[in-house]
């Protein structure tokens, strides 16, 4: 339960308001780089999402990732978590796929859950489905035109405690799912015994690793905040090499344990793995760069480049307060950096 309380006082229970109008509001500002030229709200009764859709205290909107255009109607759409939400089981959660308009109000949603959305999503009770939902591109193989969305379910006991697991959704244009595949321990091409209790697998993910070893097909990077193998909650990062129907071909580790890429560097945190991006390589075969955060005090952004074969390339560099040129003392204890 560490993580959970974590993730629940750093991330406050939203309010929800019924009473606003549906109508979009549009905040015209300053046009100036770096500032917002206009902004639309989207919830209950507001930017186009009717009143009653969200119920209050299922953290809708925590996680919020622009998915493409899955309608094909020429306008990027968005998929928002609502990781709280009792479909099925109290804090079982969910995820809304928000088709948009070109004045960035919403003109419809599809919402997946246990109990909608077309899918057969074995979910549980505070399992928080909707973790750091990302799209994932497939160039070819198995439905490889079907816009897919890989979701976390950080809390889920799956197999025991905590332990945590991944689902990769297809969509069709109404943002239905037609096929699910779980990514777990001893589920989706993971062997059994690769996690355990309370490592919170799919507590961060990316897919903006693309095609990490060049073998026609994007890759998933993803993080097990309370991996234990360096020591107690160190955390780790899992790069998992993709096969065309979903499941795992083969994976690595990355982390603080001897010979796991990161037991070379300065860092010395608990809970790596609370933030995550990457840059793409800028060829089939060439490195991909990675930042990875941790989740306590004191904060630190760790920066490594990963080969194709998904082990870290030279010593990384890690980001912090008295650190990489930044001033001590300039970072309060209270920023969560990364």
């Amino acid at each position: 339960m560490k993580l959970k309380r974590r993730m629940l006082d750093a991330s406050p229970t939203p309010s929800v308001s019924p009473s606003v109008s549906p109508t979009p509001s549009v905040t015209p500002s300053s046009a100036a780089v770096g500032t917002v030229f206009d902004a639309v709200e989207v919830g209950n009764n507001q930017g186009g999402l009717p009143s009653g859709v969200i119920a209050a205290g299922d953290l809708f909107g925590k996680y919020a990732v622009g998915i493409g255009d899955i309608d094909n109607d020429g306008i990027p759409d968005i998929a928002m978590s609502a990781q709280l939400d009792d479909d099925g089981f109290t804090n079982a959660g969910s995820v809304y796929i928000v088709f948009m308009n070109s004045d960035r109000s919403a003109k419809g949603y599809q919402k997946i859950s246990a109990t909608e959305g077309g899918a057969s999503l074995s979910l549980g009770t505070n399992g928080w489905f909707g973790t750091d939902p990302k799209r994932l591109d497939q160039p070819s193989g198995d439905d490889g035109h079907l816009p897919r969305l890989v979701v976390g379910e950080v809390l889920a006991n799956a197999p025991s405690f905590d332990t945590g697991r991944i689902w990769v959704l297809r969509l069709n244009v109404t943002g239905k799912v037609l096929h699910t595949q779980a990514i777990a321990d001893g589920v989706g091409g993971l062997p059994s015994g690769t996690l355990s209790s309370a490592d919170y697998f799919g507590a961060a993910l990316t897919t903006e690793s693309g095609d990490v070893d060049g073998d026609g097909l994007n890759d998933v990077l993803v993080t097990a905040t309370g991996d234990d193998k360096a020591s107690s909650n160190r955390g780790a990062l899992y790069v998992l090499f993709m096969q065309a129907d979903d499941t795992v071909r083969t994976f690595t580790r990355i982390s603080q344990a001897s010979g796991e890429g990161l037991d070379n560097s300065p860092l010395t945190h608990s809970f790596l793995g609370d933030g995550l991006a990457a840059i793409p390589p800028r060829s089939p075969g060439n490195p991909v760069d990675v930042a990875i955060s941790t989740i306590v005090t004191p904060n630190a952004v760790v920066l490594f480049r990963l080969a194709s074969n998904g082990t870290v390339i030279g010593i990384p560099e890690v980001i912090a307060d008295g650190r990489e040129g930044v001033t001590s003392g300039s970072i309060p204890t209270n920023i969560r950096l990364g």
